[in-house]
């Protein structure tokens, strides 16, 4: 990282948030922490910006940003800032985690349908089964009356 001689009387925002997190630019008329200290504005829970390494690489903040006003003037500003990386990594394995059980949940319905069908199949072929055994029951019935009709 830097060491504070590198920073002190130095312009913070081409050194620390040059670019975007896409490696775009980022103007300096479009950081809050500038409208801050120029208008006084406060901002909550800046959630998509990153801070630059001396080493070129990023990584993700959250910050708050408030100007000091001291007799009506703004004399500088409190930014509380956030290394967001651990949270992220944790999204994006919960991301990773409920897709997996999504599509675990996909493999599970299917096999589960897939054993519902074949159980009302089985169902069916019962049914017909038991209706045959039923006619023919009759059938046997009719035919034992017939031949000797008198012991039904």
């Amino acid at each position: 990282g830097y060491e504070e001689k590198e920073l002190i009387g130095k312009n913070l925002h081409y050194i620390l948030r040059h670019s975007r997190s896409d490696g775009s630019l980022y103007e300096r008329e479009d950081c809050p922490i500038l409208s801050t200290l120029l208008k006084g504005e406060t901002f909550f829970n800046i959630t998509d910006e990153v801070i630059w390494r001396k080493d070129g690489t990023a990584f993700p903040v959250e910050y708050t940003s408030a100007p000091i006003v001291t007799q009506d003037k703004i004399t500088g500003a409190v930014i509380v800032i956030r290394d967001v990386t651990e949270r992220r990594q944790a999204e994006e394995e919960i991301k990773r985690l409920n897709k997996e059980l999504e599509h675990r949940v996909i493999q599970r319905t299917m096999q589960l349908e897939a054993v519902i069908r074949e159980l009302e199949s089985e169902i069916l072929d019962h049914k017909r089964t038991g209706e045959k055994l039923r006619r023919y029951s009759e059938r046997l019935q009719d035919l034992s009356n017939r031949i000797d009709p008198g012991e039904n």
